[in-house]
């Protein structure tokens, strides 16, 4: 299966814990998506909390040199259960720098 307009991956992963993987037909998650709305504001919620993060990415990796990036991929790491906290600080002081210019 692949996302619309997406062919299909090629790419795989390997599990370091035991996993579980729920496939989810499409008929399927649209019918839960209108009719469970604790669900649907969960699942919204994350898929626009995703994309603020890939933005963030495509952001640094335009704007920021090498060791910026690095810098912000430890920081992500190291901080990955509070991690809004540290990404708040960082990005209101980057674009205070990048508005500067």
């Amino acid at each position: 299966m692949s996302a619309p307009g997406i062919g299909a991956c090629k790419a795989t992963a390997t599990a370091i814990a035991p996993t579980a993987i729920l496939v989810i037909d499409k008929n399927e998650m649209i019918r839960a998506l209108h009719e469970e709305h604790e669900f649907s504001d969960r699942f919204i919620a994350y898929m626009l909390a995703r994309n603020l993060r890939v933005e963030g990415d495509l952001i640094d990796q335009l704007f920021s040199s090498t060791e910026k990036r690095l810098a912000r991929t430890l920081l992500l790491l190291a901080s990955y259960g509070a991690r809004k906290a540290v990404l708040d600080r960082y990005f209101r002081r980057y674009r205070k720098k990048c508005w500067r210019r």
